[in-house]
């Protein structure tokens, strides 16, 4: 019977004589922003002392920065914090590129490769939005450890730094940490 209505998927029939389609599904894509790490693997170095982008930074004492290529975790160089005195500490740090609102509120989980060469060697990760911050305990593996550390970016976050710190706390002579391949979720 042509006067009756008809099931259709998707169709309203609401109308005689009239079908109106139904809605098409259609992908959304939300915006895409990328931040990330550069250079997270610490292959790029300006010279055997700095890496292109990353920044030295010495906080207590006096501590070497320098390119290791002996035994990497992987690819072919690593970062060094050497030291000599008790107490000293220094770090590597790179503000991370691509900065948008929208990472406000989300949780970003870095991993790293670390080892110190003694017990008296540490190392950690922190994580700072320039309002909160993330500071890992630190470590002292004397053989290469995988390490994770999660960061909430603060609401009125403007930035989000990475730095891979090193100390040494005791013992006699010199001590150093190593760092290599890092990589994140963001």
């Amino acid at each position: 019977d042509s006067k009756r209505y008809r099931a259709s998927n998707g169709m309203d029939l609401r109308f005689r004589g009239m079908a109106i389609a139904g809605p098409i599904a259609t992908a959304l894509a939300g915006p895409s922003y990328t931040m990330k790490i550069t250079d997270p693997g610490l292959e790029t170095w300006t010279d055997a002392n700095n890496l292109t982008n990353y920044t030295n930074v010495t906080d207590v004492g006096t501590m070497v920065f320098s390119q290791q290529s002996a035994s990497p975790h992987s690819g072919t160089y690593y970062g060094r914090v050497y030291s000599t005195n008790n107490g000293d500490r220094g770090y590597f740090k790179q503000v991370l590129t691509t900065w948008h609102n929208d990472y406000r509120g989300r949780t970003v989980t870095i991993k790293y490769w670390g080892m110190g060469s003694s017990a008296t060697a540490y190392f950690r990760l922190v994580i700072t939005d320039g309002v909160d911050t993330t500071t890992q305990a630190y470590q002292n593996d004397t053989s290469w450890a995988e390490k994770t550390v999660s960061h909430t970016i603060n609401a009125a976050a403007t930035k989000l730094e990475i730095q891979l710190w090193g100390y040494k706390n005791g013992g006699v002579g010199s001590d150093y940490v190593n760092w290599d391949g890092l990589s994140s979720d963001i």
